[in-house]
């Protein structure tokens, strides 16, 4: 199949997408795009990753230099951090705008007095092995059996949770090491020039172009940066949110719970 190739070529995590089942795939590796169509029947080599074309029993494989060196990321958030992770791994130059003055958008942190406290979401619950087994790999993330109760104070079964350390937006910092990281800068139009992408940041154009443009926002935020992208656009405009309310309270003694 084309996944059992591509396998071969470059490993799995940076496959970009697999169209028409077995007959055609793309996907990136460091700073090159591969594209593989096949016409009779699969086989596998190693290419070595130079440029040009080969067939190899039915499979003619083009190699070219990535253009896309410059990308920005809008958004520090998780989303926007694992993306930029995996980028930064394939050799591209990544520039994060974040609206807010740290990392984690749906996982940030604040501090109060000598402590920390979470804002968003408290801990993660991978509903699947694939997400499990990359938190468990990584050395920033403790797991944790979590007892809990009801609002009667009936003690129910613990559940077994895996959180970021010291706090949740110390995962985000961590995996954006070696990006470009601009805090308190939010982007309000992407549009084209005959460099390529460019970002207005409130009243101001930034002064760079950029080879592409990746949106990792909520989708109400996103919405108005998409105009470039109609589909896109359309997929934001029609997803519905589903709010999620976290309360910080600070006291004075200890509350012995």
């Amino acid at each position: 199949t084309a996944y059992e190739i591509h396998e071969r070529l470059v490993g799995s995590e940076m496959c970009i997408r697999d169209r028409y089942r077995n007959q055609h795939f793309l996907c990136i590796y460091d700073s090159y795009y591969i594209e593989a169509s096949h016409s009779n029947h699969m086989g596998t080599a190693d290419l070595g990753y130079k440029q040009g074309q080969i067939t190899i029993k039915g499979w003619t494989i083009e190699i070219i230099k990535m253009k896309h060196k410059k990308i920005a990321i809008i958004g520090a958030g998780f989303a926007g951090a694992v993306i930029t992770n995996r980028l930064l791994q394939a050799g591209y130059q990544v520039t994060i705008f974040e609206k807010s003055r740290g990392t984690g958008g749906r996982l940030s942190s604040c501090r109060i007095g000598k402590d920390s406290a979470d804002l968003g979401a408290p801990w993660f619950e991978p509903t699947t092995d694939q997400f499990r087994q990359w938190l468990i790999a990584r050395t920033d993330i403790n797991r944790w059996l979590a007892p809990h109760s009801d609002f009667s104070g009936l003690a129910l079964d613990p559940r077994t949770v895996y959180m970021s350390t010291p706090r949740q937006n110390s995962l985000t910092q961590n995996l954006i090491k070696g990006a470009m990281l601009c805090t308190e800068s939010k982007i309000t139009d992407i549009y084209k020039d005959s460099q390529g992408l460019c970002l207005r940041r409130e009243s101001e154009d930034i002064k760079y172009s950029y080879d592409a443009v990746i949106v990792t926002t909520p989708a109400p935020q996103a919405i108005p940066l998409l105009t470039l992208a109609p589909n896109l656009h359309t997929v934001a405009s029609s997803t519905q949110t589903t709010p999620n309310w976290v309360a910080v309270i600070s006291l004075k003694e200890k509350s012995g719970v």
